[in-house]
């Protein structure tokens, strides 16, 4: 057999392969489990160095205040994951948040469904430059085992310390009011 027809046998036998095929092969196995791999890393990388960015973003001095803040005299939220001081919030949803109380216009809780089941909640705020802040995101797993009555107890905390610090701060969500608030700061 010459050359030219080998070539020939060769792509005649290469077009009969299907991906089932490749899949049977041991080495195949190995091409799913990466395809998997560069799928779920275009999916949770892009996130993941948006927090780091934020936690960059926090110079030595200013982690040393927190740090001392924080050492002082705050009240943690493990349900929430938030950080209650004096004069801030500190979230750690997101990367890291702060949110001193004289900043604050609203602050709300948002509640997520899907397929009328609730998935998750989050903490938002709406600061006096028009910014919608998440301070807190909670995902409802049920192997989680977070309680509904946790959550409540921690955000009537929140809000208690929070209309404490600044009466000004409007508690829950109302669209008309949120509108107000928010072409009110937006304008500065």
């Amino acid at each position: 057999m010459d050359a030219l027809h080998k070539i020939a046998f060769l792509q005649l036998d290469a077009m009969g392969i299907t991906p089932l095929d490749i899949i049977n092969e041991s080495d195949g196995w190995y091409a799913l489990v990466m395809i998997f791999c560069f799928v779920a890393a275009i999916f949770l990388l892009p996130p993941s160095i948006s927090r780091l960015k934020k936690w960059k973003a926090v110079t030595p001095e200013d982690a040393a205040v927190y740090d001392k803040e924080m050492s002082a005299g705050a009240s943690y939220l493990p349900t929430l994951g938030l950080y209650t001081t004096d004069s801030k919030i500190y979230g750690l949803a997101n990367g890291f948040t702060v949110c001193p109380y004289s900043d604050i216009a609203m602050l709300y809780k948002e509640v997520f469904r899907y397929n009328y089941i609730k998935t998750s909640e989050r903490i938002t705020v709406l600061n006096k430059s028009g910014k919608n802040i998440i301070i807190s995101d909670i995902s409802i797993n049920p192997l989680q085992r977070i309680k509904e009555s946790d959550i409540n107890t921690e955000m009537e905390f929140l809000c208690k310390t929070a209309a404490a610090c600044n009466p000004d701060i409007f508690i829950g969500y109302d669209k008309e009011v949120y509108n107000t608030l928010y072409k009110k700061y937006r304008k500065k």
